[in-house]
């Protein structure tokens, strides 16, 4: 079986990502409320296409897992922490931060006050913590504040996964409350057994087959990989697969082949992560007063405004990167440099 190189596998994961933020886009491009259609079948449709895209948070935790325990030991236990203070830690407090300001400022403008209709942030000392820290108004960060949990909680990961056949008894019990959609016991919001499963097999991949992603399919496997997603794609609209985002990883990251070459907008999927409600937010009010409130307008608003404010992000980041290389730097973790 053919391999790839690890640059190549970095360009296939970044390219991945970058469809796995656009996803994340329509995760958050919901507008029934706006439109005031709360039922029907308009309203039923789009909540299908939004659990299309629901595969992108696992693959996210999937890949995190992965590149944290591949080819992990204990003794890289405090170098990953310090690396993952500036590529989680310190992104989640500025993002947070940002946020929290905009939130605190633009309200108390009368001008923009009567466009946005958003309370304002209370300026305490309680209110600025929540902010910075449980991320009260940057409502997408949950992701990372799951995943530094995660990352803090990683010798406890490893002593339940450094062992192969106990990783698979772990893995495939995360499975099955996965599968049967178990609720989680304990009060930590966004935490789910989806997610501990997600980041459980990646870690396993990275301890015991670190070299798997690396093997490329056969030529036809490839050639039937983004046929097969497609088809998932329709039976997951129709009847819902609590496994979908699994197999949805799996049939993309093969589709991808080799990775081919990687243009630069793709390696800003970060900052596309963390900037994209600042752009989505506008671009769906726009929409919503241009567009009919009907079923068919508000579907066209949902379609359209992930891809207009991709069409604005990937300029910024751009002009960001180029202009403000130390600032994105840090609102990135660095993960942008090529």
């Amino acid at each position: 079986m053919e391999t790839i190189s690890r640059e190549q596998f970095y360009t296939k994961t970044r390219r991945l990502s970058f469809f796995a933020a656009l996803s994340v886009l329509y995760i958050h491009s919901e507008n029934q409320a706006q439109f005031g259609i709360l039922s029907g079948p308009g309203y039923e449709a789009q909540w299908k296409l939004i659990n299309l895209a629901s595969w992108a948070v696992p693959f996210f935790f999937l890949l995190s897992g992965y590149l944290f325990f591949q080819g992990f030991s204990l003794s890289d236990l405090l170098p990953k922490w310090r690396r993952r203070i500036r590529t989680l830690l310190l992104p989640y407090l500025l993002w947070n931060g940002l946020y929290f300001c905009l939130f605190a400022l633009l309200p108390r403008l009368p001008v923009i006050s009567s466009i946005i209709h958003t309370a304002a942030a209370p300026l305490t000392f309680r209110s600025i913590l929540e902010g910075l820290l449980l991320h009260t108004y940057d409502g997408q960060m949950w992701y990372v504040r799951i995943l530094l949990l995660f990352t803090l909680f990683a010798p406890v990961f490893y002593g339940l996964l450094c062992r192969r056949y106990a990783a698979l008894g772990f893995t495939g019990i995360l499975l099955c409350l996965t599968l049967f959609r178990v609720p989680f016991p304990l009060p930590i919001a966004y935490m789910s057994w989806q997610n501990l499963f997600y980041y459980s097999l990646g870690a396993c991949l990275g301890l015991h087959a670190p070299d798997l992603p690396l093997k490329q399919a056969p030529v036809r496997g490839k050639r039937l990989a983004l046929p097969l997603f497609f088809l998932l794609m329709v039976i997951q609209y129709f009847m819902g697969l609590a496994i979908y985002p699994l197999l949805a990883v799996f049939l993309l990251y093969i589709a991808l082949g080799d990775g081919g070459r990687s243009p630069d907008w793709e390696a800003h999927s970060f900052f596309y992560f963390g900037a994209h409600m600042l752009v989505l937010s506008p671009v769906k009010k726009v929409l919503l007063a241009l567009l009919p409130h009907t079923d068919l307008g508000m579907t066209a608003g949902y379609l359209l405004a992930p891809l207009f404010a991709m069409a604005l992000l990937i300029p910024t980041a751009y002009l960001a990167h180029r202009f403000l290389p130390r600032l994105f730097s840090l609102f990135t973790g660095g993960r942008s440099r090529r």
